[in-house]
């Protein structure tokens, strides 16, 4: 069993997620998309830091000339299921990816549910997270901007 994030953690988490990070259902051998979080950056210490308390698995891409290596961490369905609860309420820009992401991961729980009624379903949210991903829906709303006090 994973040990709860501190207060500290799931902040920084968050943030690193609301800015770094991506929500996805990724189409794959099976008969509808897998729930998967992939955090980028070209910082492998920091990676390597959020693997160790997320689990998950790291990939590299290949340098190319003048572009620096980014290193992923990709979470599946059960390290979401499990970040999510203590991470929900501190995103801002990724809030509604994450409301998305629970969603599917609920379905995706649903094993009396037959896979294609199942699978449909989660091709509607995949959608959902694609407009919000190319900018077709209202990705960043004011309201859900942190107040500033200087």
């Amino acid at each position: 069993m994973r040990q709860k994030l501190s207060d500290f953690e799931r902040a920084y988490i968050a943030g690193f997620i609301d800015g770094e990070g991506y929500f996805g259902l990724l189409n794959n051998r099976h008969a509808f998309p897998s729930p998967c979080l992939k955090i980028v950056n070209t910082n492998y210490e920091i990676i390597v830091w959020l693997q160790e308390r997320l689990g998950g698995s790291i990939t590299s891409s290949k340098r190319k000339q003048g572009i620096s290596v980014c290193y992923m961490l990709t979470l599946s369905s059960n390290f979401i299921r499990w970040l999510l609860p203590q991470i929900h309420d501190l995103l801002r820009i990724k809030k509604r990816e994450a409301d998305i992401m629970e969603h599917a991961l609920l379905i995706n729980l649903q094993k009396e549910m037959h896979n294609e009624p199942r699978g449909a379903e989660l091709r509607k949210l995949q959608k959902q997270l694609q407009d919000l991903h190319s900018g077709h829906a209202n990705y960043y709303r004011p309201e859900q901007a942190l107040t500033v006090i200087v």
